[in-house]
């Protein structure tokens, strides 16, 4: 018994041995000769955990498994350096508000909630599933999604309104799961906003600057996620919980800024904060009058997280 459980223990240490030092000398070479090879890139191959742990439970020797071990490796980094067989995402580097839309499939379709003026505070549910959203603004809704009719799929909304206060709640169900899947998220400057998102293995430009943000909670799993929060709200609560993930957020320097760190196993990248206590770190606010705070709790699996100021 001691000799398997021994075996097995060397199994586990001969393939992330092998994986990391792979992995070293990828990043290396990457920074040496340009490879493009990015954390995005591991993301998208987060199956090969699957694979990895269906191995040790195969009723087979583990000297058979170490093998099957490195040819997975194989795979894995063939596939990391060769990736043209994935799905490519557009971003849009100035902002500019643009619809997804492909060369063949160009029909717009809108899935909208109404705007009452006399709405002063909103809460949106977005559940956006194997889709990637962008995030933009709208005037003449309260919320508008739009993608084309190749993307669009089901769009399901539900929206309350009591007193001054408007609920929504969408779900996003893009065709056959598709996660190339891309839609455009409109909300109203207008309201101050609670905003709750969940997604899923996706990529994502989440820049929310020109909105009142009161409170924003983030549900993720092998995402990349590019957030923008601004100073339209004087106290801003972000929330943000991840699996596997690439997670950058930009704050405005006019804030102050409190970050809980509960992350493990993370690559973290803090510049200008101080470190308070374990897991805790602080920011003050750059200008001369100070605009407010952003309090922000993470919660990571095995990711990169950025916090910069703008």
């Amino acid at each position: 018994m001691n000799k398997t459980y021994e075996q097995t223990k060397m199994r586990k240490y001969l393939f992330w041995g092998i994986l990391f030092i792979a992995m070293g000398i990828l990043w290396i070479l990457n920074k040496t000769i340009p490879l493009h090879i990015s954390f995005r890139d591991v993301l998208y191959l987060w199956p090969f955990i699957l694979i990895w742990t269906g191995i040790g439970f195969l009723p087979i020797k583990d000297t058979y498994k170490i093998c099957i071990d490195i040819v997975t490796i194989v795979c894995f980094l063939f596939l990391l350096i060769h990736q043209d067989g994935r799905p490519h995402f557009r971003h849009h580097q100035n902002k500019e508000v643009k619809i997804y839309c492909d060369e063949d499939e160009t029909e717009t379709i809108h899935s909208s909630v109404a705007f009452n003026n006399d709405s002063s505070y909103a809460h949106l549910q977005l559940d956006a599933g194997a889709a990637s959203i962008l995030f933009a603004e709208g005037h003449d809704k309260l919320v508008d999604i739009a993608g084309t009719a190749k993307e669009k799929g089901n769009i399901n909304i539900s929206t309350s309104t009591i007193d001054n206060k408007s609920d929504i709640s969408v779900k996003i169900k893009p065709k056959n799961g598709n996660i190339a899947a891309n839609y455009t998220v409109f909300i109203n400057p207008e309201p101050v906003w609670k905003i709750d998102i969940k997604l899923g293995a996706t990529d994502n430009d989440i820049d929310l600057s020109n909105f009142k943000i009161q409170e924003l909670t983030i549900e993720a799993s092998a995402s990349v996620i590019d957030l923008t929060i601004g100073e339209l709200y004087p106290e801003v609560s972000l929330k943000i919980e991840t699996g596997v993930s690439s997670i950058k957020i930009t704050i405005p320097k006019s804030m102050d800024c409190r970050i809980e760190n509960e992350s493990a196993l993370t690559s973290k990248n803090f510049e200008g904060f101080t470190k308070e206590e374990k897991g805790v770190y602080v920011s003050k606010s750059e200008n001369t009058v100070k605009k407010g705070i952003i309090n922000i709790e993470m919660s990571s699996g095995v990711s990169d997280i950025t916090v910069i100021r703008h």
